[in-house]
């Protein structure tokens, strides 16, 4: 919905990223595309970039005559319209020219990961904790807050755990909530325990 963007705008910080994974039904590929004119049109938020996510493997969409079986989604990531050229990303700097110019670590806009973390107890299709890394790492730092407001089982803040970042997740089904609750006391317990060593 775009109420939804509407409170990503509020909340933002001035240079901050939403990375927002949408996809589409086999009934609706129009879906994105509608949403993001209708963020365009409804907010000052505009799209900095996308990235296409293949995932290690996907149910085949055999039975259909014209639709293609979709191993792809994107996640378009969204900034502030008046920040499009200097939102925050978190890239390596790995060489400076004699004349200041700085040259980057490159990150592609392709990531093949695994679909998910497997099965968690509660939820049979938890998010791929390795995208959900890949995206926090890029736009965010030390002391950054990430908020996943379709937390589910956590996965979001197992990634900001694993990057020491704060994070915030909201999810409206109480089983989840009570899933990532037991998944970031484990992911935080086992994270003490290796700073120990």
């Amino acid at each position: 919905s775009i109420e939804i963007f509407k409170q990503y705008e509020r909340l933002l910080s001035d240079d901050g990223v939403i990375a927002y994974n949408m996809s589409y039904t086999t009934f609706n590929p129009m879906l994105p595309y509608m949403v993001i004119e209708a963020v365009r049109r409804e907010t000052g938020l505009e799209i900095a970039d996308t990235c296409v996510w293949k995932k290690k493997n996907c149910v085949p969409l055999s039975g259909h005559p014209t639709r293609l079986t979709r191993i792809c989604e994107f996640v378009y990531i969204f900034v502030k319209g008046d920040r499009i050229n200097d939102f925050k990303a978190n890239k390596e700097v790995t060489s400076i020219s004699r004349t200041g110019q700085e040259y980057f670590k490159i990150y592609n806009n392709f990531i093949e990961t695994k679909n998910n973390d497997g099965k968690v107890d509660g939820h049979d299709a938890t998010f791929s904790s390795d995208l959900a890394r890949y995206f926090i790492d890029l736009y965010s730092g030390d002391g950054d807050l990430v908020l996943d407001n379709f937390m589910g089982t956590g996965t979001t803040a197992i990634g900001a755990i694993d990057l020491g970042r704060d994070y915030i997740g909201i999810d409206l089904v109480d089983d989840y909530i009570d899933v990532a609750n037991k998944r970031i006391a484990k992911k935080k317990e086992q994270k003490a325990q290796m700073s120990l060593f």
